[in-house]
């Protein structure tokens, strides 16, 4: 947030070798300039998803990998890469959170991870359970407000979790999600700060 720095993931599709880069850019200057190039090893597969984050002060970025379930820490001069454990399946979206604090939305095993930069590792903790039912659909996507609160879109839900409690509420809306079958489908989401 006050790093100046940013933060872009990319695929070559080459098919060989390192074929996911993470690129840090530099915000300070006029005009955005790539200051380092990180090479991710994961192999290529169709369909996939990623998301990427950075943590409030830049040092650190967390990138996740939905198809093999993992997730990828980058700091600077250090790379640390984790399997998320059973029951954590499906990284599809990630937030970051105060204090080297990620957290990462499961589709597959409908949960958020925690994940916590221990050192110049990751360490993953219990996940919080979102109580989505069958017709709330797949979750889609996580954000995060200035105050800790996330919430988490599905297909026809929105739920709301205070992370630090593990208080987690499906959000009700008359005219928004009313109905499971035929109605609309979420898309993204973003919470203003």
């Amino acid at each position: 947030r006050n790093a100046k720095e940013a933060v872009a993931f990319s695929s070559n599709d080459s098919g060989s070798g390192s074929n996911y880069k993470l690129f840090r850019l530099s915000l300070t200057g006029s005009d955005p300039t790539m200051a380092t190039q990180d090479d991710i090893s994961w192999a290529v597969q169709a369909g996939n998803k990623f998301s990427v984050a950075m943590t409030h002060d830049g040092n650190s970025s967390l990138v996740t990998n939905m198809a093999g379930h993992r997730i990828n820490l980058i700091m600077k001069g250090n790379k640390s890469s984790v399997a998320l454990p059973t029951g954590q399946r499906g990284p599809i979206s990630i937030a970051a959170g105060l204090g080297g604090v990620f957290y990462v939305l499961n589709q597959t095993s409908r949960n958020i991870s925690v994940v916590k930069i221990v050192g110049n590792n990751l360490k993953v903790e219990s996940p919080i359970d979102l109580g989505l039912s069958a017709s709330s659909g797949k979750p889609l996507q996580l954000s995060m407000s200035d105050n800790g609160e996330l919430v988490v879109l599905a297909e026809r839900d929105v739920v709301l979790v205070y992370p630090k409690s593990g208080s987690v509420s499906v959000m009700k809306f008359a005219n928004l999600f009313s109905d499971k079958t035929s109605g609309e489908v979420g898309a993204s989401i973003a919470i203003q700060p």
